[in-house]
């Protein structure tokens, strides 16, 4: 209790809290739009089998599926990212393939 270091921090815990917790729900909205509006989920949907256009397109759309899938429950609810997911799951297996190739092409 004799340390103060902290203590201004705490005094505002509440509001600092609050405005995180605003934040990242705004991302999620905007991130949510930004599904709809680009229909991300009916292009990939359409371009499964072509890895060069999926290679573009997943790693973006499926690192921010990583990102705030956790913190809104509609991005999951309304199978949004899943969708996003499994239409991008061609283009992972073949990049671990890949990848596993250039690490036996590197030799021991």
């Amino acid at each position: 209790r004799g340390d103060d270091r902290f203590s201004f921090v705490c005094v505002f815990q509440n509001a600092t809290c609050s405005l995180m917790v605003k934040d990242v729900k705004d991302r999620c909205e905007v991130f949510k739009k930004n599904i709809k509006a680009s229909y991300i989920i009916e292009f990939l949907e359409n371009n499964t089998n072509k890895i060069t256009t999926l290679e573009r397109n997943c790693p973006s759309w499926h690192t921010y599926c990583n990102r705030f899938s956790p913190n809104l429950q509609g991005l999951t609810k309304e199978n949004s990212c899943t969708k996003i997911k499994k239409h991008c799951e061609p283009f992972y297996k073949r990049k671990a393939l890949e990848d596993a190739l250039k690490v036996e092409l590197q030799g021991k």
